[in-house]
């Protein structure tokens, strides 16, 4: 059994139902008219495998097509869900004005482009917690003094990034911000996108 699932729920447009999913609990497969209730998801995660008295962490993801590429935007829903849902929101700015940042986010291997919006503190290990091994993400994080930094990581060991965490001194306890920092080297920009890296499973 599965003792902690990051469950994700996926908005697919006003007009369109949620779906819920989870990399812990791969059997996952609901949808809803409407927001599903926390208990409503922890009941979904107990039948697909949770321990009953396991632990879930919600994700919010909003489903945006921008020249014919479907972005899956996610933030972590906890005490700081407000805070992320202002990085988002900028990151769908930046996505629909900035074909670079577009190209930049990658593809995976069901044709979606998964950036989730993150804040400074908050861990690499929980950013890739919501990730499928071989699932590329990008990371968009608000550094001072404002900068919107992107920054595109994996856990695939098949991918040929040329940086890993190692080579900057970091771990997967390391935070968003520590990895923008050792990133650098960008030209002084409103949005800065860094070289990829690679981020042990």
């Amino acid at each position: 059994m599965v003792n902690n699932a990051q469950m994700i729920i996926t908005s697919w447009g006003d007009d369109f139902a949620h779906s819920v999913s989870s990399p812990q609990l791969p059997g996952i497969v609901a949808a809803f008219d409407d927001l599903p209730s926390p208990a409503e998801v922890h009941s979904l995660a107990v039948e697909a495998g949770l321990d009953p008295d396991g632990s879930i962490d919600g994700h919010m993801e909003f489903a945006l097509e921008i020249e014919g590429d479907t972005f899956l935007l996610r933030a972590r829903h906890d005490a700081r869900f407000d805070d992320r849902r202002d990085v988002a929101h900028r990151i769908e700015r930046a996505l629909h004005t900035d074909a670079g940042i577009r190209e930049y986010a990658e593809t995976d291997s069901l044709g979606d482009k998964v950036v989730v919006a993150a804040l400074p503190n908050d861990r690499l290990r929980d950013v890739m917690a919501t990730v499928l091994v071989d699932q590329p993400v990008t990371i968009g994080c608000v550094t001072n003094p404002g900068t919107l930094e992107f920054i595109g990581i994996s856990m695939a060991s098949t991918v040929e990034y040329r940086r890993t965490l190692a080579d900057m001194d970091l771990t997967s306890s390391s935070t968003v911000g520590e990895l923008m920092l050792r990133a650098n080297g960008a030209e002084p920009s409103d949005v800065v996108q860094h070289e990829r890296v690679l981020v042990g499973a």
